[in-house]
């Protein structure tokens, strides 16, 4: 007869949920541009994972019409100060606000909500983007879209498991991104500025 106990279960269940190696790809990106600002000092700190936080503002008014998890997509900094919401420009008064590149399309994985493992009180747009950077760009607007669903957010029972989920979280953005072919339209369109 087994010995297992609901919560040894449990710990399987989480650990089996956050190692999953597939997404769901989102009918329509969801598009966000906003400020990169100073977040916890979690990402590249406590954990070794730099992530661009965008300005609280902007993610409060992402409010429902996308649920808390972690998601994959693309990421591009630009010029331009104001901050789009799904395709809204709220710009400033008479700004103009013509895109300008500053740089590539990059390949990012992003957590938005509420960091169950730190208890956060404010919900958070965290982006990680697949590449290496030598400065910080704080104060740089990032433009990203969310392509696809990953899985929800959880709290581990250490941060080894939670690093280890984020590095599975990498992988499964690369499978997912791979095959740039099949994302010409979001690269392409107007969103990045390549129309």
């Amino acid at each position: 007869m087994s010995s297992w106990t609901p919560s040894a279960l449990l710990k399987i269940l989480r650990k089996v949920l956050a190692m999953q190696t597939t997404s769901e790809r989102l009918r329509e990106p969801f598009r966000v541009t906003g400020e990169v600002v100073h977040g916890f000092g979690r990402g590249s700190k406590q954990l070794g994972i730099p992530t661009a936080n965008i300005d609280p503002n902007v993610v409060q008014t992402i409010d429902n019409q996308l649920k808390s998890g972690i998601y994959y997509g693309f990421c591009q900094l630009v010029s331009t100060p104001e901050p789009v919401i799904n395709g809204e420009t709220h710009a400033a008064n008479g700004v103009d606000s013509t895109p300008r590149p500053l740089s590539p399309i990059y390949g990012m994985v992003c957590s938005l909500g509420w960091n169950p493992q730190f208890n956060n009180t404010i919900r958070s747009l965290e982006v990680h983007i697949l590449s290496k950077f030598s400065d910080d760009f704080y104060g740089s607007t990032l433009r990203v879209a969310i392509c696809g669903y990953i899985r929800a957010e959880q709290k581990f029972e250490s941060l080894d498991q939670l690093i280890e989920c984020i590095h599975n979280d990498i992988k499964v953005t690369e499978q997912a991104l791979e095959d740039r072919s099949q994302w010409s339209r979001v690269l392409n369109g107007e969103f990045f500025g390549n129309q």
